[in-house]
Order: C-alpha cells, then structure tokens, then sequence
C-alpha cells in the first residue's frame, strides 16, 4: 500500500510543473476501431486460457501419474456432495467414502469383485456385496 502511494506520489509531483505551464493534453477518447481491438484481444487471451485448461485436464490423469496401478471401478453418490467409489490399487479393492474435506476408507475387501465387465449398476454390486458382509 504504501508503495501504491509513493508511486501516486511520484506521478503527481512529475506532472505539477507540466500542470502549471498548461502542457498536459487531454488524452483521446478511444474509436470503435481501439475498442474491437482490444475486446478481440481479450477475447482470444480468454479462450487460450480455457483451451489450455481442457488440455490439461484432458492429458493429465491420475491412472498415468500413478503408472495405471490406480483405477476408480465405480461409485455412488450418497447425497449432495457425499460418494462411495471403489478403487483398485493393484490387486486390492478399496471401498472409500469421499466428502467435502475429507476421504475415508470404509472397508478394503478381502476377495476383489470380479470386474472383467462394469457392473450394470455399480449400487446393486454395492448393495449385493454388503448384504453378504451383513449374513
């Protein structure tokens, strides 16, 4: 702030002398051309900003950081903002509960789901599987 201030200090003390002999000009306003210009300019810095984002959303994954050791079989939303996924990690079957701030392992299976195709439906392989824990 105080530099913001020195600054401001600077520029008025620069332009008093011009001030007082009636040398500073106004400055012109700007055409349409000057305006085109810069929304056009603006505009493609915005869209190189997106397209660079989706890129790198679209090239970085986490099976590739990982060395594909890593995989999200499936998941369930449980509300809002809560979800169980299963996760494979190598050989083993992680069940995880994800939610705002926090990510908990519910349950790491003993005997790993036979996934050679996705289940239709991840909840009915989720429900199926915890009632033959409940037995």
């Amino acid at each position: 702030m105080q530099q913001i201030f020195l600054i401001a200090w600077g520029l008025c003390i620069a332009f008093i002398p011009a001030l007082a002999e009636g040398e500073v000009r106004q400055s012109s306003v700007l055409g349409v051309g000057e305006l085109l210009q810069v929304s056009l300019g603006l505009t493609l810095v915005l869209f190189a900003i997106a397209f660079s984002a989706w890129l790198l959303r679209r090239f970085t994954r986490l099976g590739g950081a990982m060395g594909g050791t890593l995989r999200i079989l499936g998941g369930v939303s449980l509300g809002g903002r809560e979800r169980v996924i299963l996760l494979q990690v190598g050989e083993q079957q992680i069940l995880v509960g994800v939610a705002p701030g926090r990510v908990q392992t519910l349950h790491v299976l003993a005997q790993p789901l036979p996934m050679s195709q996705p289940p239709a439906d991840f909840s009915l392989a989720l429900h199926a599987l915890t009632r033959e824990k409940g037995q």
